[in-house]
């Protein structure tokens, strides 16, 4: 018989490089990346763009709400589709969403309007009284129908 202890060390070797060239070439491509069980890098960016992972923030339910959503949580633009679409997703149930509702919201004392001292100027934000109307402040949330269980 011949010794095959030379040829072993060999193969030993070409399997190292084989399998680093792999990790190598998978790193690079985000579609492996995202097929594997824990997500690699991709997952970590999208976790970080959806705000996961952040003490007091984790629950696994709403987590994967967030990863499907991530594009649109980390958009700069917020909208009443994109929030629609998350809480109907979070939620399971049909939401509804009304904007411009009507409050009186009360000024601060220390906000409000006073002669010869801070926010007196007419025309740039002074104000008559304790409260101001607004309608932009505010917004209506109808979720559901829902049945008793699933509102359990």
């Amino acid at each position: 018989t011949s010794d095959t202890t030379f040829v072993d060390f060999v193969n030993i070797l070409q399997h190292r490089m084989i399998a680093l060239y792999y990790r190598a070439w998978a790193d690079a491509h985000p579609a492996v990346q995202a097929e594997r069980a824990v997500g690699g890098r991709v997952r970590a960016m999208l976790e970080a763009m959806a705000g996961i992972g952040l003490p007091g923030t984790q629950d696994p339910n709403l987590d994967t709400v967030k990863l499907r959503q991530a594009a649109s949580l980390a958009n700069q633009v917020d909208g009443p589709e994109r929030l629609t679409l998350f809480l109907a997703e979070a939620f399971k149930a049909p939401v509804q969403i009304k904007e411009f509702i009507s409050a009186w919201i009360t000024v601060p004392t220390g906000l409000q309007t006073r002669l010869a001292k801070a926010f007196a100027g007419l025309g740039k934000g002074a104000t008559i009284g304790p409260r101001v109307f607004s309608r932009q402040s505010r917004i209506e949330l109808r979720v559901g129908p829902l049945g008793y269980e699933e509102f359990k």
